[in-house]
């Protein structure tokens, strides 16, 4: 691995953050060259989610590692982690009130929230791809290490401190579920509280093998209670989403039945 890309005097670049900022900076561009095509405001809508999901990110991160940044208060500001998963639901959360508040100012015009969301699908799989690939970079999100005998799965890959060990490939395994998202992103735009599900529900699997979390909040661990929240949007997305179908369909055969 390879968490440091360069130094430059005291300036020291980190594999994860340039690797997580190029990921960010193609989703935002493929998302103003698309919106040129369609004009429904998912440029603007990505740049309030994620204005908000980078605050909330550091927040969260910050009060997560609250012993370190206590003695450390300048650190706060310097930059460094992020929450991934409150920055996904704080930008969710953003995103929701941003088509609330377009909607009210320009109604007729303006995307709702599942059409905005499913927008920013492509994009978003994009992200997670950047974030789970600087992770492998960098050491973080790091596998559980595994007694001998080792196996095939077991890689000798180093945590966050450079300390080696056999490991469970959680980051891997994270890359894996990242990619397989952006390759089915197309047909998921349609179906965005799919993409929540399954994003969702392979996280919550994926945090049973990391060696890093040590945040747990009863039986689970507090990014597994963010899973659950967003499997349980995606499923109501997806409740919703059918029932004007259905309902059309019911209407449609009592018509067909009429005499």
């Amino acid at each position: 691995m390879a968490p440091v890309l360069f130094t430059l005097d005291r300036l020291v670049v980190y594999s994860y953050q340039v690797v997580l900022a190029i990921s960010l900076l193609l989703a935002l561009a493929w998302l103003a060259w698309t919106g040129r095509q369609h004009r429904d405001g998912r440029l603007d809508a990505a740049l309030v989610a994620l204005a908000a999901g980078v605050l909330a990110g550091r927040v969260a991160h910050v009060l997560g590692n609250w012993e370190y940044y206590a003695e450390r208060p300048t650190a706060i500001l310097a930059g460094g982690g992020l929450s991934l998963h409150a920055g996904l639901l704080a930008g969710l959360a953003a995103l929701l009130a941003y088509s609330w508040w377009r909607q009210r100012h320009t109604p007729g015009e303006a995307q709702g929230f599942t059409q905005l969301l499913g927008a920013l699908v492509p994009a978003l799989a994009l992200g997670l791809v950047g974030g789970w690939l600087g992770c492998l970079l960098g050491g973080c999100a790091y596998g559980r290490d595994v007694p001998p005998p080792q196996r095939f799965y077991t890689p000798d890959w180093p945590d966050l401190y450079g300390v080696r060990a056999f490991r469970l490939p959680s980051q891997g395994l994270g890359l894996a579920l990242a990619a397989g998202l952006l390759v089915a992103a197309g047909a998921l735009t349609r179906r965005p509280g799919l993409f929540l599900i399954l994003a969702g529900l392979g996280d919550f699997l994926i945090a049973f093998t990391r060696g890093d979390l040590a945040h747990p909040w009863g039986p689970l661990q507090a990014i597994q209670w963010a899973d659950l929240a967003l499997i349980a949007m995606g499923l109501t997305l997806e409740i919703v989403a059918r029932r004007p179908a259905e309902h059309r369909d019911t209407t449609e055969t009592l018509v067909s039945r009429r005499p």
